[in-house]
């Protein structure tokens, strides 16, 4: 259980729910959807799938832009000092 004590601690709901890191992923989500108003290719309507799934060639993301994601993901986990 998270110390949120709301649900398990697991990959998705560090990323992407619990409470505690509300405020840093407001910035990593604020990062991403900035990098996707300057790109034409990347409609980033759902940005979990950016963050949980590795680049892969079809997946209508640039090698340029998935990196610039990855870089805001490894941004957030510095952030709340906690590895994954």
């Amino acid at each position: 259980m998270c110390s949120c004590e709301v649900e398990n601690e697991t990959v998705e709901h560090v990323l992407l729910r619990c409470s505690k890191y509300a405020e840093v992923r407001s910035v990593m989500m604020n990062t991403l959807h900035d990098n996707s108003k300057n790109s034409r290719k990347w409609n980033l309507a759902m940005p979990e799938n950016v963050l949980l799934t590795p680049y892969i060639v079809d997946n209508g993301i640039s090698r340029s832009d998935d990196s610039c994601a990855k870089e805001a993901l490894f941004e957030f986990l510095i952030s709340i000092d906690r590895r994954i």
